[in-house]
């Protein structure tokens, strides 16, 4: 691997690129919780992560595999973190994933299932921003979003 260092690199702030000019982050992708704009609405929607882990939205969540998602793993892992950085410890991290697991009702396959289940039965979902504009935009999926900040990292 060789170094390359863009036009643009002294725009990009040091925690989105490598010390070594080895990678350069060109934006950061917001996960929000996404929902079905037919049988929620802003007010009834999840108002934050921990809203998911709550009796209300048990059967209501479909999430993308996440053995196959690197959102739901930047996700799931942003979890872990952030009981890291609060506690010094993982274990309220997977305890809030074991809950999420509780009110999941399905693990999708690919992104394109997820959308389906969503648009259906499900009501929630965990993804990214750009890719749920796009789905409303472009193939009329009927979603909206919390927009919340970088999981809880912000």
């Amino acid at each position: 691997m060789e170094k390359y260092s863009p036009t643009w690199a002294a725009s990009v702030p040091a925690q989105s690129k490598s010390a070594g000019d080895m990678w350069f982050g060109t934006f950061i992708t917001p996960q929000v919780i996404a929902f079905n704009e037919k049988t929620l609405t802003k007010e009834t929607a999840p108002k934050d992560w921990n809203d998911l882990i709550k009796p209300e939205w048990k059967g209501k969540i479909v999430i993308r595999n996440p053995m196959a998602s690197g959102t739901m793993r930047a996700i799931y892992s942003a979890m872990i973190a952030t009981a890291v950085k609060q506690t010094g410890s993982d274990i309220a991290g997977f305890e809030w994933l074991k809950k999420l697991d509780e009110n999941t009702s399905s693990y999708a396959a690919d992104p394109t299932q997820m959308y389906v289940k969503l648009a259906g039965n499900d009501a929630v979902t965990l993804w990214n921003m750009p890719d749920i504009f796009l789905q409303k935009e472009k193939y009329n999926y009927p979603l909206d979003l919390t927009f919340l900040c970088q999981v809880q990292l912000c």
